[in-house]
């Protein structure tokens, strides 16, 4: 088994979602932070009567429910975690707190005993797609599918698909990295497209919890070589070499085609500044809002899917990208 340190540092925001949207009774925003309130802690501490209020307001008036936790629940005692919140969403909150049509959902960062981590799996799929891209010599008609993937990793099955048990992939893992605190911030964020050199806004809001940029983390990425030299059938044998090579060839394709959409605006600087990097380091892109580029072959195609919107962070920065260094242990 070969062990090796990853230090990273997310470039722009990130988020990784569970799944868990909450709404806005069960959450209170307060002096620019999010207080994530334990309901069912809630409802078995509370007397029969107050019980029985929340419970009628939770049927027939979430208007009123959403000012009862507001302004009669306890943020100490009764909150699971509590989240650095940014100007803009605090003000909506405010703004929009009492009106039923506009929800105010929030993504959460996926989370472990409540604090929030980013998934070795996500890492690891990171490398997978660009090993993947790297590996494909030229154009490709073919879909981004099991199938293709069992071709180039060489671990097809008898029936022509992907046989997991010979995935050379099988033999990598990335650990789980459990962030630092403060380390997510709840964002708006928009869906733009560039309209001749400027961005408008398509009206598509959302708000999620992200990774502040400038975060750094650390964790450990495992080979396991005996499993390749076990068995016979392991597809494309894996190393670091290839990772390091596989990331800078296709995450700078997938820079130049984002700077080319972003061209004569302010955020094609940006992606300028994201490739002055150190020896050794590379860049990898991941979590929600990546964008189809960053998760598949598409720019390998002949007849590329041309996409026309783009997901931004307070209305410049793209979702997901992260600088990264590999050092054996």
């Amino acid at each position: 088994m070969k062990i090796y340190r990853v230090y990273g540092e997310a470039l722009t925001p990130l988020h990784i979602g569970s799944g868990v949207v909450i709404e806005p009774y069960e959450y209170v925003i307060s002096k620019d932070r999010l207080y994530k309130i334990d309901l069912a802690e809630l409802l078995i501490s509370l007397e029969d009567k107050e019980r029985e209020i929340i419970l009628g307001l939770l049927e027939k008036d979430i208007l009123g429910l959403r000012r009862f936790i507001r302004e009669r629940v306890d943020l100490s005692r009764y909150s699971q975690f509590s989240v650095g919140v940014s100007s803009k969403i605090s003000h909506l909150y405010e703004e929009k707190l009492d009106e039923l049509k506009n929800q105010l959902l929030i993504g959460l960062f996926i989370r472990s005993l409540n604090r929030p981590y980013i998934p070795g799996s996500s890492l690891k799929g990171a490398l997978r797609t660009a090993v993947i891209f790297h590996l494909l010599s030229g154009k490709t008609e073919e879909k981004f599918s099991d199938r293709l993937e069992g071709k180039i990793l060489g671990c097809l099955d008898n029936r022509g698909f992907l046989n997991p048990s010979s995935d050379p992939f099988r033999a990598i893992k990335i650990r789980d990295v459990s962030l630092e605190k403060e380390s997510t911030v709840i964002e708006e964020i928009e869906t733009f497209r560039n309209d001749g050199g400027r961005l408008k806004s398509m009206g598509m809001q959302m708000i999620k919890e992200v990774v502040f940029p400038k975060r750094s983390f650390e964790t450990e990425l495992l080979i396991d070589d005996d499993l390749f030299r076990k068995n016979r059938d392991m597809g494309r044998r894996l190393n670091i070499e290839l990772f390091i090579n596989a990331c800078s060839d296709f995450y700078q394709q997938v820079i130049d085609g984002e700077m080319d959409y972003f061209k004569r605006t302010e955020i094609a600087s940006n992606y300028e500044r994201f490739l002055q990097l150190d020896k050794g380091e590379f860049l990898l892109r991941l979590g929600w809002g990546s964008g189809f580029n960053s998760t598949t072959v598409n720019l390998k195609m002949p007849r590329s899917k041309q996409i026309r919107t783009r997901r931004l962070v307070a209305g410049h920065l793209p979702l997901g990208w992260i600088k990264a260094k590999i050092a054996p242990i």
